[in-house]
């Protein structure tokens, strides 16, 4: 295990020591199309297909956004300019800024899980 000063353990993670990173996208293998109908996201994006063990040409699954998320996402986006406009702001306003913030980003997580539900049934009803 690895240690950082003072002999603590770090956070160790084996990717990282070769200098890759791990994958978080939804894939769709492109030899047999796995991953279109059900959830498929290898550690690598240059990961096996479990399927047929493809592993050239694989690709990222296009999960579309919802009205509602674009939606919330330009809420997001008003919210953050409040912070930008630079000097000084009230402890109050920052308070409901960020309380604001916080639902909004709780209601956008919400409605993505929901998209990327959404966008594998479509590829079950095909």
């Amino acid at each position: 295990m690895a240690r950082e000063s003072k002999g603590r353990f770090r956070n160790f993670t084996f990717l990282e020591v070769f200098g890759t990173e791990s994958n978080n996208d939804y894939m769709v293998c492109s030899e047999c199309g796995h991953g279109e109908k059900t959830p498929w996201i290898p550690l690598l994006k240059t990961g096996y297909c479990p399927k047929c063990g493809n592993q050239n040409g694989n690709k990222e699954k296009v999960i579309q956004l919802s009205e509602e998320a674009s939606e919330l996402m330009e809420e997001i986006e008003t919210v953050r300019n409040k912070f930008d406009h630079g000097g000084f702001i009230d402890h109050r306003v920052l308070r409901d800024c960020e309380n604001d913030m916080r639902k909004l980003e709780n209601k956008l997580a919400i409605e993505l899980r929901h998209c990327e539900k959404e966008s594998f049934n479509k590829g079950e009803e095909n």
